[in-house]
């Protein structure tokens, strides 16, 4: 509504003014906007964006670089090789404790072992540990485990190791072709090719043994 003056009429100083002021709001708001979008992008492009960019190259260099100690990663599957899992029960296999602890030692060791529930679970973890297999070389983070044979496979593959050692020929079938190496621990050897098959996880330590001598692996 316009301003009027003592006498009744309209005051066309006030007009003046507010017509001014009226043009100096409108070509301020389109400048406030432009500033706004501007110090939008100096934050995120530049400042955001490059953190996170920064952040996601250095993750990467540590994937890449997990395995510092030159060591192979090797995983094995436990049941029927290392232990032996009996109802709620769990028993080691006695002729599995020495090539098992060498291979902790020449390698960075993952084992699975596939359960049907959680007493399972911890009487393997109980065993583990008054046998002193945590003590010697297996660290304890890497115990892991499944309920499936697909679990188990899938599991491997994510870990992505050097070679993986199991004594189930779906798993086997599943994983060749997916990581560099697959072995196979097989009682009797009857199959045309034995190259990828070993009777026991001794003989399987033992070439394993002999090649980290040759590259000098400790």
């Amino acid at each position: 509504m316009p301003r009027t003056c003592k006498n009744g009429q309209d005051c066309r100083k006030y007009k003046s003014y507010e017509s001014v002021e009226d043009k100096n709001i409108s070509i301020f708001q389109p400048i406030l906007l432009v500033g706004m979008i501007f110090m939008f992008y100096i934050f995120y492009f530049r400042i955001f964006k490059r953190r996170y960019d920064i952040n996601n190259e250095n993750y990467r260099r540590k994937i890449n670089n997990k395995n510092t100690s030159g060591k192979p990663i090797i995983s094995l599957c436990l049941n029927d090789i290392v232990i032996k899992v009996i109802g709620n029960s769990v028993h080691v296999v006695e002729s599995a404790i020495e090539p098992f602890n060498k291979l902790c030692l020449i390698s960075e060791l993952f084992v699975v072992a596939q359960i049907s529930n959680d007493v399972q679970e911890r009487n393997i973890i109980d065993l583990f540990k008054r046998l002193g297999l945590f003590d010697k070389g297996l660290k304890e983070h890497r115990l892991m485990f499944c309920t499936t044979s697909n679990g188990r496979a899938s599991m491997i593959r994510q870990l992505c190791p050097l070679t993986h050692v199991d004594n189930d020929e779906t798993v086997i079938k599943t994983l060749t072709g997916k990581i560099p190496n697959v072995v196979q621990i097989y009682g009797n050897l009857n199959t045309p090719d034995h190259s990828n098959f070993f009777t026991s996880l001794q003989a399987f330590t033992q070439v394993i043994c002999a090649v980290a001598t040759v590259e000098g692996i400790n």
